[in-house]
């Protein structure tokens, strides 16, 4: 979700929610559950285009995730970043939302 925030795939229209995640504020499950479809369905397109498989995109964004576009501390390293399209939007992150199950 990270990435896709960061990059522009995913774009927060409710000016509310998109402080909130900007100042990595907690948001609803309802709220989170929208990101994250909304972050599933355009991974679609680049999946088809690319050849590839869900695990293949899934193991990709991971390592840039792990290794590019940090989280938090430290900063984001968006000079190595292998996407010509992102935006390079490093105030958007995951929303800080828990998901748990019994």
């Amino acid at each position: 979700m990270r990435s896709c925030l960061r990059t522009g795939h995913v774009e927060v229209t409710d000016p509310e929610l998109a402080r909130r995640i900007n100042a990595r504020s907690w948001v609803d499950a309802v709220e989170a559950r929208g990101i994250r479809d909304a972050s599933q369905a355009t991974s679609t397109g680049p999946i088809e285009q690319s050849g590839t498989g869900v695990a293949a995109a899934d193991d990709f964004f991971f390592a840039l995730g792990q290794k590019t576009c940090l989280a938090v501390a430290p900063p984001p390293r968006c000079d190595e970043c292998v996407l010509s399209s992102c935006t390079r939007a490093v105030d958007r992150i995951q929303q800080l939302f828990r998901e748990t199950t019994c």
